[in-house]
């Protein structure tokens, strides 16, 4: 390993993925390699003449007086074609199927059909695409880097490497060449001119998030919950079938057998576009650390060429551990549950990534990043400092209920926990491209669910016959709620459509209304078959699905008319 200045140093003390040595020159955030293997490091402190390190792989072998080589720079991502459906550890290196040796560096490779869309003497600026190439049906644009700019001098065309030049350009009197691949801090957020309103829903297909808890292109959420309460399946699931461009996965410290099982799934989609970051809990903790900021910095790539962006980190608990396990090697004072004081800064400034931005370049260009965290608190410890700290930076918690995932109630979202502060930016789009009404009968069917809650504890108390007529078919028409929305079997019906959700709504508040209205006897309406044959529109969609709503609709008035015409409901029998 040759480096322009090369600054060479040695090892001083040895704790596990830490390590301190001396190195003339050293400073914080500097790539240092370690040891014969050449080991992946990064200067995490300076102690007078020494320095502390935090390595990326494992340390077994190092010893006292082992070289360390300086780079002189500190740690970067490669942005470029190339990215799309591959899987990558926290460093950006390639997994696959041999195994991966100490120190092993990997560069991005491949050669593509490059078409320019500027011209020479062409004046251009930085963010600006230069050209593009095809990427598995994807668009890829070719970029100027950030801090560039001038007068296109000469663009080139064709197959072109991976490494090569896509354009020659003049930049204050001198030539500059353009290439296809650039690299970038990933600590460094990624410059743009503005951040803008967000406009548009995160379309996931799950009715109790659309409807109830929504989020936005650019949004922020989490999805906190205690062991088997499905977290990493609701964040599947919402990966695949989201409305979005480019979806980047950061697997941060999971089983390495879920890992396996779920890019086995994934990548048998061609349909979507994903990028992988996978850092198991049996690989080495800083490399964990580092994985939330390459995935980021991806994420903020694509965004700059325009596209929507899902960036999902799973879990940022286990990056929160391995902060917390770094911290304790290098001697800091702990704070609450012995995580680092930066704790907090750090969690926030992850979320403070996502939003909808008025990217660079002189042609309007709106991109999106919407980050979701998912949060694993040990025993379901909400008040535990990671989910707290998330749960303040997050504006859409989906908080998942243990005790409704053991009843299989799928997604197991805990409604009178979880919140949304979308309700008034998402409204507009329901209202301009749905239809009017979504903020008023999400409001009542909320209302509905409280009812129900309340309604709950009085019987649990004073006994069911303790209720009025009324009350007894607020539960009848809540339990109709928890089926048709609140629970979805993702065997039975993947994804639903807005129009669609909006159609059950409207389908439970005119039974609701009705049954009240219409004084009829609670215990007549249980006997309803509209409740049994309402649940199988779950399952169609389009034109089915409304020839199903409509005889639904017509059933609901007919069984209410034979009620009307016989109290004891004998005549539906």
């Amino acid at each position: 390993m040759a480096f322009e200045e090369e600054k060479k140093g040695r090892i001083t003390r040895v704790a596990g993925s830490v390590v301190e040595g001396e190195l003339e020159g050293a400073f914080v955030n500097e790539i240092i390699y370690i040891g014969e293997s050449k080991l992946y490091g990064e200067v995490i402190g300076i102690n007078r003449e020494n320095f502390i390190a935090q390595i990326y792989e494992s340390s077994e072998g190092l010893g006292i007086n082992d070289p360390v080589v300086g780079s002189n720079r500190v740690m970067t991502v490669e942005l470029c074609p190339g990215m799309i459906g591959k899987i990558f550890d926290g460093l950006q290196r390639e997994l696959k199927d041999e195994r991966m040796p100490l120190g092993f560096q990997t560069r991005l490779k491949g050669e593509w059909e490059f078409e320019p869309v500027v011209k020479q003497g062409e004046k251009v600026m930085g963010g600006d695409v230069i050209g593009t190439v095809k990427e598995k049906g994807f668009s890829h644009g070719i970029m100027l880097p950030p801090k560039m700019g001038g007068v296109i001098d000469e663009v080139y065309s064709g197959k072109l490497k991976t490494d090569a030049h896509v354009c020659k350009m003049k930049q204050g009197g001198k030539s500059i060449y353009v290439p296809m691949k650039q690299e970038w801090e990933v600590r460094k957020q990624r410059p743009f001119f503005a951040r803008s309103f967000l406009k548009t829903p995160l379309i996931t297909g799950i009715k109790a998030i659309d409807t109830f808890f929504p989020i936005m292109k650019g949004g922020t959420a989490c999805i906190p919950g205690g062991f088997g309460c499905g977290k990493t399946f609701l964040g599947h699931q919402i990966a695949k079938q989201s409305n979005v461009d480019i979806v980047v996965y950061v697997g941060c410290g999971e089983r390495g057998n879920e890992m396996a099982d779920m890019l086995n799934e994934f990548l048998k989609d061609e349909n979507r576009n994903y990028v992988f970051i996978a850092n198991t809990s049996n690989m080495p903790v800083a490399a964990r650390e580092a994985s939330i900021y390459t995935g980021t910095t991806i994420a903020e790539y694509y965004r700059d060429m325009g596209y929507n962006v899902l960036l999902i980190a799973d879990s940022t608990s286990r990056w929160a551990e391995a902060m917390r396990e770094i911290s304790g090697k290098i001697g800091e004072i702990p704070g609450e549950k012995g995580f680092p004081p930066h704790l907090s800064s750090r969690i926030m400034g992850f979320y403070e990534r996502a939003g909808r931005f008025r990217c660079l370049g002189r042609y309007k260009k709106n991109g999106t990043i919407t980050i979701i965290g998912i949060v694993s608190p040990q025993s379901n410890d909400l008040s535990e400092p990671v989910s707290q700290i998330t749960l303040q930076s997050a504006k859409t918690a989906l908080i998942l209920d243990p005790e409704l995932a053991y009843k299989r109630h799928f997604p197991a979202i805990n409604y009178s926990l979880s919140f949304s502060q979308y309700y008034d930016v998402a409204e507009k789009w329901w209202r301009d491209n749905v239809g009017e009404g979504w903020l008023f009968l999400r409001e009542e069917m909320f209302s509905l669910l409280k009812k129900q809650s309340q309604l709950k504890k009085t019987i649990s108390v004073a006994g069911e016959d303790s209720l009025t007529e009324d009350e007894k078919i607020t539960l009848i028409a809540a339990s109709l709620l928890e089926e048709l929305i609140l629970k979805q079997n993702a065997l039975e019906e993947k994804f639903c459509s807005p129009k669609k959700q909006i159609a059950l709504l409207e389908l439970i508040k005119t039974f609701y209304e009705t049954s009240i209205k219409r004084k009829s006897s609670a215990k007549n309406i249980g006997k309803m078959q509209f409740l049994k044959d309402a649940l199988n529109l779950k399952k169609l969609d389009g034109d089915q699905f409304e020839k199903e709503f409509e005889k639904m609709m017509g059933l609901l008035f007919f069984e209410f008319d034979k009620n009307m015409e016989d109290p004891s409901g004998e005549s539906g029998n």
